[in-house]
């Protein structure tokens, strides 16, 4: 059985999921992706245990970094390029973040 997605993301598992930016930065792509998530839940088209675990990792994420830096520190997580951003609990309940190589095909 496939995981499910939404646009924007990927769902790895309970804990970490791929966010996939594209025409926008790091923290737009996770506020949409948490809106769509949030929504799919409200309307019932969303369910379950996956999704709630993304929904808690995404507020968290949003909640702590600082995306100004972030932005700053690798422009491409700024926006107009295509890359993957790995968002997982640590084993000691942390969120963190990483930017995924690129891998060559791995996006349309």
């Amino acid at each position: 059985m496939d995981s499910p997605s939404v646009e924007g993301a990927r769902m790895i598992g309970p804990d970490e999921l791929v966010l996939e930016l594209g025409e926008v930065c790091i923290e737009t792509t996770g506020q949409q992706v948490h809106r769509r998530l949030m929504a799919g839940l409200l309307e019932d088209q969303l369910e379950g245990p996956l999704i709630e675990g993304a929904v808690e990792l995404l507020s968290r994420f949003l909640a702590q970094e600082d995306f100004a830096a972030i932005r700053v520190a690798d422009p491409e997580l700024a926006g107009e390029h295509r890359v993957d951003v790995r968002v997982f609990w640590d084993a000691a309940g942390r969120v963190r973040w990483e930017k995924l190589p690129a891998q060559t095909g791995a996006r349309p």
